[in-house]
């Protein structure tokens, strides 16, 4: 009967030491959080609205950052003109990573039946501007004449971004 006894208290000590909770642990002991069978509209949404501001500064300040190319393109360019145009680059170049990142958050979270299609969407077209090549777009340079021209690939996917961050109004 001891030696039960004995074999019960060691149970009872290993389990309290190893704090069998029903929660994963992780080979340091920390607890790993439990993953919902479904994200929360809330959550979802907070990943638009950590990226929203990156993103929609890119795309209000696109028609500007063409101007700014467009003068910075011209033989007797100012260096204020260049810089201007250089700075054009960073904030575009900056969204697509954020747009990236924002797309890589999303996908990480199970979605609920309900916002399938927005994310999906949203997903779709978070890639579509993580994908632009800004440096083969623009000649490698930020005040190439392509950067000039309009892109039509360029505009269609900030143009669908926009509508699609517009979709989540409800949501933010």
């Amino acid at each position: 009967m001891k030696k039960f006894l004995g074999i019960g208290a060691g149970i009872l000590l290993v389990t309290a030491l190893t704090g069998c909770s029903g929660q994963a642990q992780t080979q340091a002991g920390a607890v790993d959080e439990e993953i919902p069978a479904e994200a929360t509209p809330e959550q979802l949404a907070s990943v638009i609205a950590k990226h929203e501001s990156s993103l929609r500064g890119a795309i209000g300040s696109k028609a500007d950052c063409r101007a700014a190319q467009g003068y910075a393109a011209l033989s007797d360019a100012s260096t204020t003109e260049i810089a201007a145009a250089e700075d054009c680059m960073r904030v575009l170049t900056a969204a697509a990573a954020d747009a990236g990142t924002a797309a890589a958050e999303l996908s990480s979270l199970p979605v609920p039946a309900s916002m399938t299609d927005l994310v999906e969407d949203t997903t779709r077209y978070l890639d579509q501007v993580h994908s632009i090549d800004l440096a083969t777009i623009c000649g490698g340079a930020p005040y190439g004449p392509q950067c000039t021209s309009e892109d039509l690939e360029f505009d269609l996917a900030y143009k669908r971004l926009e509508q699609q961050l517009d979709a989540w109004g409800p949501y933010l």
